[in-house]
């Protein structure tokens, strides 16, 4: 979550880094108190979600994606107050599309910007990635 950070991801709070789903779930596995007060989190697989994406440049357009108990839809266009957004070049998304360049390398190479909550994106990004957008 440093590289995140540096990166100019915002979290929902504050000590995200050391206090989280994931640090939670690793004190429960090692019998151990967790690192902090445990946090409210969107069970995905019970609520409607929308992710938006912003392709840019030649080819790009707008898509969104409605999750809705661990099911993804594809849309064209844009959705009002979307969970998170994803902005990346249409040539990038392809090459990440193809498996070219993974997801996590183009964020941190600057080529995805994420805004939102990274959290979520991070629980639904099995569903994410099983979705194909025509260029």
């Amino acid at each position: 979550m440093k590289i995140l950070k540096k990166r100019g991801m915002k979290f929902p709070y504050e000590d995200a880094e050391l206090n989280n789903p994931k640090t939670h779930r690793l004190a429960s596995l090692l019998n151990l108190p967790a690192p902090g007060p445990k946090r409210e989190t969107t069970a995905v697989d019970q609520e409607q979600i929308a992710v938006q994406l912003h392709l840019t440049g030649p080819g790009g357009s707008d898509w969104h994606v409605l999750c809705e108990k661990g099911k993804a839809d594809l849309h064209p266009g844009t959705v009002p107050n979307p969970a998170a957004t994803l902005t990346i070049e249409a040539e990038d998304w392809d090459t990440v599309q193809k498996g070219k360049l993974g997801r996590m390398e183009a964020f941190l190479n600057g080529k995805l910007k994420i805004e939102g909550d990274m959290i979520l994106l991070q629980q639904l990004e099995d569903t994410l990635s099983n979705l194909t957008i025509p260029l």
